[in-house]
């Protein structure tokens, strides 16, 4: 009986040992950057930023100002793809605006960093669509043709 006492600990002991040595491995790697991406591409979609971190502060106020010439229309935005770097990530968003019969459709990027074992979003323009620069905003313009 005492070796299979001593058989019961000592497989106890190692699968202790194993998942311990699991958990290790998940907290080196870090959060997902997808769940950061996602409520990103939520955020722009709603137009409500609030429950996305970033590295700045103003986004909110940036997006506003960069959206605020295109009235009513609001886009939908979905994450495409994300790439994880050594504490960056890019997410390459897709975006569909519905301003005429024809959809305005096209890819943008955005750089997640990862801060304190969270990912926080960094604000640009450009994150909105990819020719823009601080402090232009976007109009809308239609053209018959």
């Amino acid at each position: 009986m005492p070796r299979t006492l001593d058989r019961i600990l000592a497989a106890a002991a190692g699968t202790t040992l194993l998942l311990t040595g699991c958990s290790a491995v998940d907290d080196a790697t870090g959060p997902d950057p997808a769940d950061a991406a996602e409520r990103l591409a939520d955020g722009l979609s709603s137009g409500d930023l609030g429950d996305v971190r970033f590295t700045d502060e103003g986004a909110q106020h940036g997006y506003d100002e960069v959206v605020g010439g295109l009235g009513e229309v609001t886009p939908t935005v979905a994450v495409e793809s994300v790439d994880e770097g050594d504490g960056t990530a890019t997410v390459t968003l897709g975006w569909t605006w519905p301003v005429s019969e024809q959809d305005w459709t096209y890819t943008s990027e955005a750089t997640l960093r990862l801060v304190d074992g969270q990912w926080q979003a960094a604000w640009e323009p450009s994150v909105v669509q990819p020719s823009l620069r601080t402090g232009g905003p976007t109009r809308r313009r239609t053209s018959s043709g």
